[in-house]
């Protein structure tokens, strides 16, 4: 069991995460509005009405934040939250903004609904950085995250002739045309917005991206709700039914281009043992980079491999199974399943 009691918006609005590294939890929920919802996480009431908690392996509460707008409710929500190999925590959601909205320092100053992207450090301590676009407001439920190497993907919903997170602006859609599934990228220290792009629909529907995971090879999958029609690399997709519909889209890193030679290669990359209990050894003609990803597309270690250091020690690894991706410098690329034990 848990050490938490919540009541009431606080229990509809409860949301759980894992690292699967450390096997810490994590908990967030809000008021949904100015009603008699209660938590007690450990031996702490909380005052706020959104909170953040982190629980160890065996239950026991380790920390929490909780935001400084009290009873009022329903102005600091968060819908996903994920952490990156060295457990620091990213979560997103959505903020109304005014300056009786505070959490760790950040604030909203322009009135309206707003999304937003926090990260925090490992022991919840501190907020490292914050960022949310400028200028528009409007109506957010939902959105995805998903940390990719240096950067971390967010995918949501867009609107207007200016969406602009940052240095990076795209058009949306005209006034009351509705929402675009939006996807962003940010860099995972200074948290600037890398790129924006929309996947469109026509006129007049609520489209949005709700869930995003990283593969083995650094692509990014979008998951989502569009209402009618939605384009995806020439392709429309079509939604005939009064509700919506669920899309499934994925961006590549890099262009498709694997030879019968290269396919030979990837399985010929000799490494071993295999599964590997502490240190496992790779056999490499070049110097080359190596990233190992576990199963949900997660970096958990990353270097150089050379002829005199060809070992990566996977002695601290969770049990399991996880990606290998070498390259070598003339771009040859490698990927084999690794078995921990």
């Amino acid at each position: 069991l848990m050490d938490f009691v919540i009541s009431n918006s606080f229990i509809q609005n409860l949301r759980f995460y894992r690292n699967p590294q450390t096997g810490q939890y994590y908990l967030t929920s809000n008021k949904s509005n100015s009603g008699s919802a209660t938590a007690t996480l450990g031996t702490t009431t909380v005052a706020g009405s959104f909170f953040i908690a982190s629980y160890g392996v065996n239950g026991q509460k380790l920390w929490h934040q909780e935001d400084a707008a009290g009873t009022s409710g329903s102005l600091f929500e968060s819908y996903d939250l994920t952490t990156d190999i060295l457990n620091n925590i990213y979560f997103s959601g959505s903020v109304f903004g005014n300056s009786s909205v505070l959490f760790m320092g950040f604030t909203v100053p322009q009135t309206g609904d707003k999304p937003f992207i926090i990260k925090l450090n490992p022991s919840g301590t501190t907020l490292l950085w914050s960022t949310y676009p400028q200028d528009l407001n409007g109506t957010y439920n939902s959105c995805g995250l998903a940390v990719n190497g240096s950067e971390i993907g967010y995918t949501g919903m867009c609107f207007g002739s200016a969406y602009t997170w940052g240095s990076q602006s795209i058009f949306a859609s005209n006034t009351n045309q509705g929402t675009e599934v939006l996807f962003g990228r940010f860099n995972t220290t200074t948290g600037d917005c890398l790129s924006l792009v929309k996947i469109p629909g026509d006129n007049g529907y609520g489209d949005s991206g709700s869930s995003l995971a990283v593969d083995s090879s650094g692509d990014y999958i979008i998951g989502g709700g569009f209402g009618h029609l939605l384009t995806v690399n020439g392709t429309t997709l079509i939604n005939e039914g009064s509700q919506s519909d669920f899309f499934i889209a994925k961006y590549a890193t890099t262009s498709c281009s694997l030879s019968s030679n290269e396919f030979e290669k990837e399985q010929g990359l000799s490494f071993y043992p295999n599964p590997v209990n502490d240190i496992l050894t790779i056999d490499i003609k070049e110097n080359s980079n190596y990233s190992l990803y576990n199963l949900q597309g997660r970096t958990i270690k990353q270097g150089n491999l050379s002829s005199s250091q060809n070992t990566i020690d996977c002695s601290l690894l969770v049990s399991g199974c996880y990606m290998l991706h070498v390259e070598d410098s003339n771009n040859n690329k490698q990927v084999v399943k690794v078995l921990k034990k």
